[in-house]
């Protein structure tokens, strides 16, 4: 199984949107986390799920986890989430050019 790791990037991201829900959502504080380490999980056995976005980046991928689509590319050894995007935001290729 391929392992799932996060670009320093996406780690932002996820940051980010943890002290958001925090401060503004905090029944959903802990259920993100555990649906986006659930999701990540079925990723490593099933990288090829989701969306093709090659119009991001070549080989990007995407799933919708409640209200954030995670942004991923796939090699053999690994599943790399490169972003975590809120659904409401117009995603360019730019937001891929840091990792």
């Amino acid at each position: 199984m391929r392992r799932v790791t996060r670009t320093a990037v996406a780690e932002r991201d996820l940051e980010q949107i943890m002290e958001w829900l925090y401060e503004h959502r905090p029944a959903v504080v802990e259920r993100f986390p555990a649906a986006l380490a659930a999701r990540c999980h079925l990723l490593a056995s099933q990288p090829t799920t989701g969306r093709a976005r090659d119009e991001l980046y070549p080989g990007m991928r995407s799933v919708v986890i409640e209200y954030y689509t995670v942004f991923f590319t796939v090699t053999d050894e690994e599943v790399l989430v490169r972003r975590i995007i809120h659904t409401a935001r117009d995603v360019q290729a730019a937001a891929f050019d840091e990792g």
